[in-house]
C-alpha cells in the first residue's frame, strides 16, 4: 500500500513512475557474509552499492542490517530499509546519500552515523524520502540543491549541526505532505539545530505544512529570494519561528485559500521569543499564536486584512 502512495505522489509531482523492471525486490543484508551463490542477476549482494550497480531503472531494493557505504544513486530506484535497517557512511566527510537522479525513493532507513550532510539531493534531481530518522550530521539532515525537487515527509531529523533541511539552488521541496491536493499531513519532527530548522535560500521554494518545528534557533529561514508557504505547523522552543529576509517572500496560512493544508493554522505549543522577524521580505498571511515582530510591518497587516501584494519590511540586520 504505501509504495502506491509513493508512486501517487511521484506522478503527482510531475516524477516518473513505472513498473518495477525486476518483479522481486532485490534483497540486500549487510550483515550477512558475502554470498557464493547466483541469484538472478548477479552473485547476492551485500551492500547497496553492489546492488545499485546492477540494478535496473525501477527496481527496488529492500535492505537489512547496517551497511556501512557512501552511496550515489543514479537510476530510478526505491531503497527501502527493513527491520530497522542503517547507513552509516564509511567516509564522514562525505554525504551519505548523494541522489543524483530522477524518481528514486528512500525509506524507513536510521542515518545517525558521522557525516557532513546525510542525503543530498542534487544536480536537477528528483526523490521522496520518507520515514527515516536522520541525526547527528556535522552540518544538514537533508540538502535540495542545484534545481532539485524532494517530497520530505514523515521524517524524524534531529540535531544536526546547522540546519534540519536546506533547500537552496533554485530547487523546491515538499516538506510535511506528498501531493498538492491532500487533505491531511505526513509531518516530519525537525527540531535540535544551531542554525535553522528549515532554510530556504538562492530562489528556491518550500511548501512547509503541518510539522513540528522546534528546539532551536530559527524555525523557518526565508532569504535572498526564496519563497516559502508555512501552514499548519506546530512551532516551540524558538528564538524566532519565521525569518523573512532579502527580497523573500512567505506566505503564512489564509483561511479563505480553499485548500485544507494551506488554510490550517500555525500552532505554538512552547514559547517562541519572536513569531517573525522580517527585514527586506514580503510576508502574506496571518501570524496567529506567534506573536512578536521585528521589522516594520504596516499595523493590523498580520492578522488582520492584509493587503494583496502582501507586507513588505525595512532592511534589518538578520537574526
Amino acid at each position: 500500500m504505501r509504495h502506491w502512495i509513493m508512486a501517487s505522489a511521484l506522478l503527482a509531482s510531475g516524477l516518473s513512475v513505472s513498473a518495477s523492471a525486476n518483479d522481486q525486490p532485490i534483497a540486500v543484508d549487510c550483515d550477512a557474509p558475502v554470498a557464493r551463490t547466483r541469484v538472478g542477476r548477479f552473485l547476492r549482494p551485500n551492500t547497496i552499492t553492489q546492488a545499485l550497480e546492477r540494478v535496473n531503472s525501477g527496481d527496488t531494493i529492500e535492505v537489512r542490517g547496517t551497511c556501512v557505504e557512501n552511496l550515489v544513486i543514479r537510476e530510478r530506484v526505491r531503497i527501502v530499509a527493513k527491520d530497522g535497517a542503517s547507513i552509516i557512511g564509511a567516509d564522514p566527510d562525505q554525504v551519505t546519500i548523494a541522489i543524483v537522479g530522477n524518481g528514486v525513493e528512500i525509506s524507513g532507513f536510521s542515518l545517525e552515523g558521522p557525516a557532513s550532510t546525510h542525503i543530498g539531493i542534487e544536480r536537477s534531481a528528483s526523490a521522496v524520502i520518507d520515514g527515516n530518522t536522520i541525526r547527528n550530521a556535522r552540518e544538514r539532515g537533508i540538502v535540495v540543491a542545484g534545481n532539485s525537487f524532494a517530497i520530505i515527509s514523515s521524517n524524524i531529523i534531529e540535531r544536526n549541526g546547522l540546519s534540519g533541511v536546506l533547500v537552496t539552488e533554485s530547487s523546491s521541496a515538499r516538506i510535511g505532505f506528498q501531493r498538492l491536493d491532500d487533505e491531511v499531513t505526513a509531518p516530519n519532527r525537525i527540531s535540535g539545530h544551531a542554525n535553522e530548522e528549515i532554510f530556504v535560500v538562492s530562489n528556491s521554494n518550500a511548501d512547509v505544512r503541518g510539522n513540528q518545528i522546534a528546539n532551536g534557533r530559527n524555525g523557518v529561514t526565508v532569504v535572498s529570494g526564496g519563497r516559502a508557504t508555512i501552514a499548519g505547523n506546530t512551532f516551540g522552543a524558538l528564538e524566532v519561528g519565521v525569518v523573512v529576509a532579502t527580497n523573500a517572500t512567505v506566505t503564512l496560512p489564509l483561511p479563505n485559500d480553499g485548500s485544507p493544508l494551506t488554510a490550517a493554522a500555525n500552532v505554538v505549543d512552547q514559547p517562541v521569543n519572536i513569531g517573525l522577524f522580517c527585514s527586506g521580505g514580503s510576508v502574506l498571511g496571518s501570524l496567529g499564536p506567534l506573536t512578536g515582530i521585528v521589522g516594520q510591518v504596516a499595523p493590523g497587516a498580520l492578522g488582520g486584512p492584509v493587503p494583496p501584494t502582501g507586507t513588505f519590511c525595512e532592511d534589518m540586520s538578520t537574526p
